[in-house]
């Protein structure tokens, strides 16, 4: 049986069986930079504004977790890109709609079956676009799509900051 595929034979209910599974949650703080005058001010957090999503693994990503027990050419997951396309996500793509920004993972860390990884852009990154989608990839540029979410607009300002913290769950089901 290839990995990833369903299990076809279920004469066994007892078989050990893995489910990949994601949550995304995205944090945008916006900041008073002038006061009323127009003077520049001392950034101050004004308002946060919290969106969690259910992610899907794709086909391509739980190819990369099962090919990851063996020796392979994929690297590891290293960055996460924005886009501004909202099409629904479907197991099949291999990229974002319309990407528009990557960059290394801010942090990651994997516990307990979780693997969590985020990205913060601050004030000064990733200005003048509307992020509407997200993925985690293997490289740079191109690379291994590995999950892809869509989610409500998010437009990125010098007046605010966006972290995108990404969960992806290895559970047994």
């Amino acid at each position: 049986m290839r990995c990833g595929a369903p299990m076809k034979d279920r004469q066994d209910a007892n078989a050990d069986r893995l489910r990949l599974s994601g949550r995304v949650e995205v944090v945008q703080q916006f900041y008073r930079i002038r006061d009323r005058r127009g003077r520049f001010i001392r950034p101050r957090c004004i308002k946060t504004v919290r969106e969690v999503r259910s992610n899907l693994v794709v086909t391509a990503g739980r190819t990369f977790f099962c090919s990851r027990a063996r020796a392979n050419s994929d690297g590891p997951l290293s960055h996460y890109a924005l886009g501004t396309d909202a099409t629904a996500p479907n197991v099949t793509q291999t990229a974002l709609g319309a990407e528009s920004y990557r960059a290394v993972f801010t942090r990651s860390s994997a516990l307990n079956g979780q693997l969590e990884l985020t990205l913060h852009l601050g004030r000064t990154q990733g200005n003048g676009i509307t992020y509407r989608e997200g993925g985690a990839f293997t490289a740079a540029s191109g690379g291994t799509m590995v999950a892809r979410v869509t989610f409500s607009d998010k437009a990125k300002t010098n007046t605010n900051t966006l972290t995108v913290i990404h969960t992806i769950t290895l559970s047994a089901s």
